[in-house]
C-alpha cells in the first residue's frame, strides 16, 4: 500500500499539460498551412509582412512550447522522486506504520 496523496493531482496537471501541447501542437500546423498557402498564392508586399508576422508567431509558440515541456518534464520528476520518497519511507517502516525491522527494533515493548 502507498499513501501517495498527491499522485492524483500530479497526474491530472500533467494529463492538463499534454492536452495542452497538443492544442498547440494543432494551431502551429494549422499556422504553418496557413503560411504555405499565402506564400504559394500571393506575391504582393504585404505578404511578406504577412509571413513575417507568422514567423514571429511561431517563434514565440517554440519558445512556449519549450517552457510548457519543461514543465511536464520538471513536474514529472519530481512526482517520481517524491513516489520514491515515500516507497523508500514505508519500506523503512516495515510497509505500514505499526510494523517492521526499524519499529520492532525501536519499539519501547520489546524486550
Amino acid at each position: 500500500m502507498t499513501y501517495q496523496t498527491s499522485d492524483a493531482s500530479v497526474q491530472t496537471a500533467l494529463n492538463g499539460l499534454d492536452e495542452q501541447v497538443t492544442n498547440m501542437s494543432s494551431a502551429v500546423a494549422e499556422i504553418e498551412a496557413i503560411k504555405t498557402d499565402v506564400l504559394s498564392h500571393y506575391k504582393a508586399g504585404s505578404c511578406t509582412l504577412f509571413v513575417s508576422k507568422m514567423d514571429d508567431w511561431v517563434a514565440q509558440y517554440n519558445a512556449v512550447k519549450k517552457a510548457v515541456d519543461n514543465l511536464a518534464d520538471t513536474l514529472g520528476a519530481a512526482k517520481n522522486i517524491q513516489n520514491k520518497g515515500e516507497d523508500l519511507a514505508l519500506s523503512g517502516a516495515g510497509g505500514s506504520f505499526g510494523g517492521g525491522e526499524f519499529y520492532t527494533a525501536l519499539s519501547p515493548n520489546n524486550s
